[in-house]
């Protein structure tokens, strides 16, 4: 998984936010001890958009598949499968 960028606030009076003006119309590169890095505009969100009604859907459609789900049996068969022996004690 890739991680989510961080977002920072830069004063577009300071050294970085002229760098930031720089590079509104093509990418520059950044130097520090020999590493570049690559700093272009980003003309599209980081942020995933997300459908409030598909979201809901989804949760929906993967919640009702443990509707009929037998926890109590799921948790005696894994107790069994670890060497643990039955539990009567499996609590709601």
């Amino acid at each position: 998984m890739v991680a989510r960028p961080r977002i920072h606030d830069i004063d577009p009076e300071s050294e970085t936010g002229e760098l930031l003006n720089s590079a509104q119309n093509q990418p520059i590169v950044l130097r520090r001890d020999g590493v570049q890095f690559l700093l272009s505009r980003n003309s599209e969100s980081t942020v995933p958009q997300v459908d409030p009604e598909e979201a809901r859907e989804a949760l929906e459609r993967a919640f009702g598949g443990f509707k009929n789900f037998d926890y109590r049996g799921f948790i005696a068969e894994m107790r069994l499968q670890r060497g643990q022996g039955e539990d009567e004690d499996v609590t709601e």
